[in-house]
């Protein structure tokens, strides 16, 4: 049954945001076409609908990263402690597989909107001496770092960024669910939930990083100039960090995943 409702859910969600990628990776292509234009002609005529495509593109990017987390934030509201909430617990289905199912949903398509994100802006970047000098760059940095060094970076900031997505959306989810324990204003009850919760969550983490940071290892020294040792020092650090950062949020997932799933299978006060 729970693959049936990961189907459903992809299913269901899919609709909303193709069209949305459709539309951001149509009007990157349609700027980077008056671009390679006034490229080549220098025409200051091409200037006026340039800079109103590229600022479109600009609010269109910013719109598509918001919404893919307010779909999923409203999605949950809705079907969880909403008025499709009845629907949803009439399934043959634990509360817990519920969270799980929408949670993952919600943390794939908010990746696929940073990644549509990126390659709108590597299409509109490309042929440009900055994006080259950027990656050219970041080339040069990489390759001076040991091998071991930049597997684990590239591991460690995947996982970084999956479970820093389930964690800061796992809290909304919380949130909603400390909310729907009130009988009037929910909203604004689970707007408050989460402020709490996010400032608890930042004194904690912030004390952590203090208590820490003296067995992080890095190097302060300046004075080689950024040798092969001191990028290796400084993967190393970063390596630290992540793996600190991912533990951090594994402990908040985890945190806020029992207590919703606590709340929504003893305290459900649906609308």
């Amino acid at each position: 049954m729970m693959g049936k409702l990961f189907k459903y859910e992809f299913k269901n969600t899919a609709s909303k945001y193709w069209y949305m990628y459709a539309i951001i990776l149509a009007l990157t292509l349609f700027t980077k076409i008056l671009d390679i234009i006034q490229m080549n002609l220098n025409s200051r005529f091409l200037n006026p609908p340039l800079y109103i495509s590229m600022a479109l593109l600009f609010i269109g990017l910013c719109f598509l990263v918001l919404l893919t987390r307010v779909f999923s934030i409203i999605r949950f509201y809705r079907d969880m402690v909403g008025n499709q909430a009845y629907l949803t617990y009439t399934l043959p289905v634990e509360v817990w597989q519920h969270i799980i199912v929408r949670l993952t949903v919600s943390v794939f398509w908010i990746i696929i909107s940073g990644i549509v994100c990126i390659i709108s802006v590597f299409i509109l970047g490309a042929g440009h001496d900055l994006l080259r000098e950027i990656l050219n760059g970041l080339s040069s940095m990489i390759s001076s770092i040991k091998t071991t060094q930049q597997v684990l970076f590239i591991i460690q900031l995947i996982l970084s960024i999956i479970f820093n997505t389930a964690s800061s959306l796992m809290m909304f989810y919380m949130a909603i669910a400390i909310g729907q324990l009130f009988n009037r204003n929910k909203a604004i009850a689970a707007a408050g939930a989460y402020v709490g919760c996010n400032m608890i969550m930042e004194v904690f983490t912030t004390l952590l990083f203090l208590l820490t940071s003296n067995r992080i290892p890095w190097i302060l020294d300046y004075k080689d100039g950024f040798s092969t040792d001191f990028f290796n020092s400084g993967a190393e650090f970063v390596n630290s960090v992540l793996l600190l950062t991912g533990l951090v949020n594994i402990f908040f997932l985890v945190t806020f995943f029992l207590i919703t799933e606590r709340l929504l299978s003893r305290r459900l006060n649906i609308e």
